[in-house]
C-alpha cells in the first residue's frame, strides 16, 4: 500500500513540475521576466529589446508612454477608432496594461513592438498627425 502512494506521489511531483517548465518557457512569462522594463528615465538604446507596459484603454494606435522623450504611432491603426489594438494582442492584454517587447531601430525613427508574434511598427508622432482623445 505505501509503494502505491508513493508511486502517486512521485507521478504528481513530475507531472506538477511538467506545468510549472512549461509554464516557464511561454513566451509571455519570457517576455515579462528577462527583458529591462522601460520607465520615464529609461534611455532606450538601438537594436536593443525591453519591455514597455501600455495602458489598453484608449488603444495602443499611439503607444501613452514617450520612449526616449518621443512619443509614437503607428499608421496601422485604425484612425475611426480610439481604441485599436491588434486582435492578436488581446490575450496579452492584464488588468489593462499590454506588456509589449520593444526594439528602437537604428537610426531612432521607429519602434518595432511585439505581442504574440505579431509585430507593429510605430513611428515618431509628429505636427501633421490629428490629437485624438479617448474619454
Amino acid at each position: 500500500m505505501l509503494d502505491k502512494r508513493v508511486g502517486a506521489a512521485r507521478w504528481m511531483f513530475a507531472a506538477s513540475l511538467l506545468v510549472v517548465l512549461a509554464g516557464c518557457s511561454s513566451g509571455k512569462s519570457e517576455t515579462a521576466s528577462s527583458l529591462p522594463e522601460v520607465t520615464p528615465e529609461t534611455e532606450v538604446l538601438p537594436g536593443k529589446s525591453y519591455v514597455l507596459r501600455v495602458g489598453t484603454h484608449c488603444g495602443v494606435e499611439r503607444l501613452g508612454l514617450p520612449v526616449n522623450d518621443v512619443f509614437w504611432i503607428t499608421d496601422e491603426g485604425d484612425a475611426t477608432s480610439t481604441d485599436w489594438l491588434p486582435t492578436e494582442w488581446t490575450g496579452d492584454v492584464d488588468g489593462g496594461l499590454i506588456p509589449l517587447k520593444v526594439v528602437l531601430s537604428a537610426d531612432g525613427s521607429e519602434l518595432q513592438a511585439e505581442a504574440s508574434d505579431r509585430k507593429v511598427t510605430y513611428r515618431q508622432v509628429d505636427d501633421s498627425d490629428e490629437e485624438v482623445f479617448c474619454g
